[in-house]
């Protein structure tokens, strides 16, 4: 697999920062038939539906912690890479959401030749906002929510995956900024 030409937009950062902005801002730069997204999150939640369980934080959390247990901490990268390769006839632009663990990124940029990786922050009072009006399942099970986005940049390797970064965005700024700063690294 090793030397796939494909160009990899790699996209980290806290819940609901606004990762999916920044993946959807990708794809209508490039066109939406140009560009896959792949959210990592969306691994672990069909596996908790392939077992019957309900799509919580706790349990995406805990199907999260076993795989790693069983098959190492970049597991997540690992699984992606059929399917990002799959692509590799069809479209030559790839945006992989939601990478939360510094092995996952290293999985990734060591299959594939061309990539970017972008890290989007944004301000608490924001994150929160975006938890209680977005529709996840796995949100409305956040009985705490300034508690949980605290305790993801415990749970999960946010600073260092910060320091990998190419690019930091601000999820706070308004969308149509996130569009032109987009257009701008792409460029």
């Amino acid at each position: 697999m090793k030397g796939v030409y494909i160009m990899i937009y790699m996209v980290s950062g806290p819940i609901a920062s606004g990762k999916g902005e920044v993946a959807n801002a990708i794809r209508n730069a490039y066109g939406d038939s140009n560009v896959s997204i792949f959210v990592l999150s969306d691994l672990l939640r069909a596996e908790a539906k392939r077992m019957g369980l309900n799509v919580t934080r706790e349990n995406l959390k805990a199907i999260g912690d076993e795989w790693r247990r069983q098959m190492g901490v970049g597991v997540l990268g690992e699984k992606i890479i059929p399917l990002v390769s799959k692509l590799a006839q069809q479209n030559k632009i790839v945006v992989i959401d939601s990478i939360r663990l510094c092995a996952e990124a290293d999985v990734i940029r060591n299959v594939f030749t061309s990539s970017l990786f972008l890290f989007v922050e944004a301000d608490e009072r924001t994150r929160a906002q975006r938890v209680l009006s977005r529709a996840r399942s796995d949100d409305k099970t956040i009985v705490d929510i300034p508690q949980t986005l605290q305790q993801e940049w415990i749970d999960f390797e946010l600073l260092g995956l910060k320091q990998m970064v190419d690019v930091i965005i601000n999820g706070s700024l308004p969308l149509a900024e996130i569009q032109q700063k987009i257009q701008g690294i792409i460029k």
